[in-house]
């Protein structure tokens, strides 16, 4: 199964998206929306590059679950005033 994921990245990406999207319905207040999110775009940079290796995966979807916090955060103020 292993040899699978490593294989096809796209896959693991999707699940992994499509799991914390599931788990946000249990009401993680937004933080697993944004995740989710950033893990199913991750799915779509390593269909379009699939020779993208699995160090710059992980970097590439943290930096984008950082933005998407601030991004929320900021939204979430605006939307208060």
């Amino acid at each position: 199964m292993l040899e699978q994921i490593i294989a096809q990245p796209a896959w693991f990406w999707l699940c992994l998206g499509g799991l914390l999207l599931i788990a946000e319905l249990l009401g993680a207040g937004g933080y697993l929306l944004w995740s989710g999110v950033a893990a199913v775009i991750m799915a779509l940079i390593t269909w379009l590059i699939p020779e993208m290796s699995w160090d710059w995966q992980g970097l590439l979807f943290a930096i984008m679950i950082i933005l998407s916090i601030f991004g929320w955060r900021k939204w979430l103020s605006i939307r208060n005033k």
